[in-house]
């Protein structure tokens, strides 16, 4: 483009003349932005911002419809690095009646929305939302710049996130895609997978990382505020939060978010608190809801209760009790609310179904290290009789990771005394934790 501009500035020179010139120099403009945006997705990104004085904004703004080229693009070139000083002004002239200025203003705008400053790159990203709302003579180009903005942006959070430790599973294809798919939770620990060909049973401390998977967790080594980058990844289906250091500082920087596309969202091991999950309302349409390990209580049933497309609520380890659990599973009738103490036996089967017969054992679970198989019949769980595998989940609710217990088992296959075959045995337990 750089090589036909002394053309073009001289077909435009007099482009006050006729409707054409004016098209063909927002043509011009329009390639100038359009190449920000292949510099934005490719992970280059705009130069730390330099603060205009309020004078030079608006020397420079009235230097976009200079009579010459090059001092409209050296205009052009700093206002897009102008900082946050810059963007209300350019606002204001993108949406006036001079095209020529309106389009180098809307240009800058979306060089400043590449900021490698997120409250830069969202007072641009503001801007040209209220730009596209609006009716000016620029608001049909502004929707088609906020979209590539919000790719190129999208793409620059990712990356950005993983430089900082996050897991980012893009979602691709699922024809594409190898990996287990999260579709349901183990009986007694342990979520399933649908993995190519059957379901799997994983270990309680596994994430199912499928496409649209955000993880947040201990070897994640940015900030509070980073979170926000969040925000800007309108592809996220699973969003983990966790470890210590996630608390409800953390979570402010989610607050007004707006996520339809998460599916699931869990918080493990964290910090938060009522007041902090709060800030998770911009996720009430997430089916699946899943808290291990942190200190909500009964002050966050009316949070939870908003989300009412709820199918799976996970409360494992939390001071909510079985009183805001009832009183829970009375707000949200098509939700399964799932509350226990957080101890994890590591054994799967199949619910109402009697008797209590064990189908998968996780490895190096807590039953696995007691000698529990496959096809055992557990009779019995510290001291209360199991009649089948709800039964079992009720009693395992009721402990904390690092309890042991003894269970009553049979085992229904042949041993290597037949005499011993079908006969109770007891072990004791050492219980995990989700």
């Amino acid at each position: 483009m750089l090589a036909h501009a002394p053309v073009a500035d001289r077909w435009i020179g007099n482009r006050r003349r006729g409707q054409g010139a004016c098209v063909f120099a927002a043509a011009v403009i329009v390639s100038v932005s359009l190449s920000a945006a292949v510099r934005g997705q490719g992970g280059s990104l705009t130069p730390a911002a330099k603060e205009l004085s309020p004078g030079d904004v608006a020397r420079l703004i009235a230097e976009l419809d200079h009579d010459e080229y090059r001092v409209r693009q050296e205009a052009t070139r700093r206002l897009s690095r102008g900082g946050v000083s810059a963007i209300a002004p350019l606002a204001k002239a993108a949406a006036g009646e001079n095209l020529e200025t309106a389009f180098r203003a809307l240009a800058a705008l979306k060089e400043l929305g590449c900021a490698l400053d997120s409250e830069t790159e969202e007072a641009a990203f503001g801007a040209i939302e209220s730009l596209a709302a609006g009716e000016s003579r620029t608001a049909e180009r502004a929707k088609s710049v906020l979209v590539g903005m919000k790719i190129a942006s999208q793409h620059r959070a990712k990356e950005r996130l993983r430089e900082l430790g996050a897991t980012v599973v893009d979602r691709g294809d699922p024809e594409e895609y190898d990996g287990p798919i999260l579709v349901g939770a183990g009986v007694g620990g342990g979520a399933v997978f649908m993995a190519r060909g059957g379901v799997i049973v994983g270990p309680g401390s596994t994430t199912a990382y499928y496409p649209g998977t955000i993880e947040i967790s201990e070897k994640f080594t940015g900030k509070a505020e980073d979170l926000r980058l969040l925000r800007r990844i309108d592809e996220a289906r699973q969003i983990v939060l966790a470890g210590e250091q996630i608390t409800d500082d953390w979570l402010a920087q989610l607050k007004g978010a707006s996520a339809a596309s998460v599916q699931r969202i869990e918080l493990r091991r964290t910090k938060v608190t009522d007041a902090g999950l709060a800030h998770l309302a911009g996720f009430s349409s997430a089916a699946w809801i899943v808290v291990k390990h942190t200190p909500i209580s009964d002050a966050s049933v009316d949070t939870l209760a908003k989300f009412s497309n709820a199918q799976f609520i996970h409360l494992y380890g939390t001071k909510i009790s079985a009183a805001g659990a009832a009183k829970l599973a009375t707000a949200l009738p098509n939700a399964e609310i799932d509350r226990r103490g957080g101890a994890l036996l590591g054994v799967s089967g199949s619910r109402g179904e009697q008797p209590c017969v064990v189908s998968t054992v996780q490895p190096d679970s807590a039953a696995a290290k007691a000698g529990i198989r496959e096809y055992d019949v557990v009779v019995s769980f510290d001291g209360k009789p199991i009649g089948d595998f709800t039964e079992l989940t009720g009693a395992i609710s009721e402990k904390v990771g690092g309890e042991t217990v003894e269970m009553e088992i049979v085992r229904a296959t042949a041993s290597e005394s037949p005499e011993s075959a079908a006969k109770p045995m007891k072990v004791k337990v050492t219980l995990g934790s989700w």
